[in-house]
């Protein structure tokens, strides 16, 4: 297996060094990941994935439809959707940033900046690779927060779909979905 590695980040997103991906867990480094959140254009229900067992975080647990690293040189755009390609297959459907904010993972104290996106793509479009996900399940938005607080899911998931309805509500928003006002 390569050796993965991650720049790392001040609080406002300035790259201030680079080290090995495990390194910068171990020493708690502040790094980028993106997560991806596929809508169906026609229903407007937003895609969770189900992680595979095999994962090393949170294997079997709901998370955003794509997610990762973004890896040490690369931009946030090109990172989203480098893990939209890989771990769902979908490949040159427009992504739209939704909002960049520092995190905290409550189980380790680590931090991140992350990255939330929205794409438009129809389940059918989806081809999970099953190293990384197990399954993918569309819901109404109305149901996603009864979803997360009665299911394993990422620990961030509750305030990334917050995040994600918020924007969706807004006339801005982009109108691919029956979501958009």
């Amino acid at each position: 297996m390569a050796i993965e590695y991650s720049d790392i980040v001040d609080a406002d997103d300035n790259v201030i060094g680079r080290m090995t991906r495990k390194d910068a867990y171990a020493g708690k480094h502040m790094i980028r990941i993106v997560y991806v959140f596929v809508i169906d254009p026609e229903t407007g229900n937003v895609g969770l994935a189900k992680r595979a067992g095999t994962v090393s975080f949170c294997p079997l647990h709901y998370g955003s439809t794509a997610s990762g690293h973004v890896e040490a040189g690369e931009d946030w755009d090109y990172a989203a959707q480098r893990e939209t390609e890989e771990e769902i297959g979908l490949t040159g459907a427009p992504l739209h940033l939704v909002s960049r904010q520092p995190g905290t993972d409550p189980r380790n104290g680590l931090t991140f900046i992350e990255g939330i996106y929205m794409v438009s793509a129809k389940p059918s479009d989806l081809v999970p690779y099953a190293a990384e996900v197990d399954s993918i399940i569309f819901m109404p938005p109305e149901d996603l927060r009864a979803f997360v607080k009665n299911n394993p899911c990422h620990p961030r998931l509750a305030e990334q779909i917050d995040i994600l309805l918020h924007a969706i509500a807004q006339p801005t928003a982009p109108a691919f979905s029956k979501l958009a006002p």
